[in-house]
């Protein structure tokens, strides 16, 4: 015996659509987008890019400090940049730029250029990039937000 049952489907272009049919009306995510599933996966692959990368610095901080003994006092800013790219797939799995931590990333790179160049004055201006990025890209971040 055949089903004739009438059924619709909508879809808006969201996250979801929606089929009515006799049973009722039933709301189904849009293909395998999960938006916490994907936000979970750029949380467990930040994670471990952070601890991978903080491990590879520490590695590398120790076998330059002991090779090139002159190089202590600057390398410990590469653990700024490690937790600073760590932060990659998480803004991006939450499809937000302000997700990435920008701001370790220019501390980073000023107190590196002041401590290895000794020159400090003309490079604080890089601090103004900090809010030029959360404005510049705020438009861009995520329009879904549930």
């Amino acid at each position: 015996m055949e089903d004739k049952r009438a059924h619709v489907h909508i879809d808006n272009g969201a996250d979801f659509v929606v089929d009515i049919d006799s049973d009722g009306i039933h709301k189904k995510p849009v293909g395998n987008d999960n938006k916490k599933e994907r936000i979970e996966k750029g949380k467990k692959l930040s994670n471990y890019l952070t601890s991978l990368g903080l491990l590879v610095a520490l590695v590398v901080y120790i076998v330059l400090g002991c090779l090139i003994p002159s190089t202590w006092s600057y390398l410990w800013t590469i653990f700024l940049f490690v937790i600073s790219l760590a932060t990659i797939p998480t803004a991006i799995a939450k499809r937000k730029f302000s997700s990435f931590r920008i701001e370790l990333a220019i501390v980073g790179t000023y107190c590196l250029v002041g401590l290895v160049t000794g020159i400090w004055h003309p490079t604080w201006v890089m601090f103004i990039g900090i809010p030029i990025y959360y404005t510049a890209l705020a438009p861009f971040n995520d329009k879904n937000k549930k």
